[in-house]
């Protein structure tokens, strides 16, 4: 179970957490996403068949009051599957434990919703 809030929309996928703590800033957030189409991965993610986008949280993170908050921009175009979870760095060694993570497929369109680019739903797929 996540400790943050998960939420999509607005073309980004946001973590929230009330009541943050310094051991909440701490670690990596893992963000992978699966494509509707594979062909839509950047060359170099297309053997894997999924996006990466995690990131350490303190990089992305700002506070307001007790809350903080860090996300991502979804890319443009339709994912069938993303899992976000949180890991840190063991103290020895570079491998990473994960703590926690959640799998979920979003709605059709979710990605993009109040984005405000017109689409009404689905984002318009990459070219090129």
């Amino acid at each position: 179970r996540s400790e943050f809030d998960v939420h999509l929309g607005g073309g980004r996928l946001l973590f929230v957490k009330d009541d943050c703590r310094p051991e909440h800033r701490e670690g990596t957030f893992l963000v992978h996403l699966w494509p509707e189409d594979p062909e839509d991965l950047p060359p170099h993610r297309k053997h894997l068949g999924f996006e990466n986008l995690s990131f350490p949280f303190a990089r992305r993170a700002y506070e307001t009051g007790d809350r903080c908050v860090a996300g991502v921009r979804f890319p443009e175009y339709p994912v069938r599957r993303v899992v976000v979870g949180r890991s840190f760095r063991r103290a020895r060694g570079s491998w990473y434990e994960r703590v926690w993570q959640v799998e979920f497929s979003p709605p059709s369109g979710a990605e993009r919703e109040s984005g405000g680019d017109g689409a009404g739903g689905r984002a318009p797929r990459r070219s090129g």
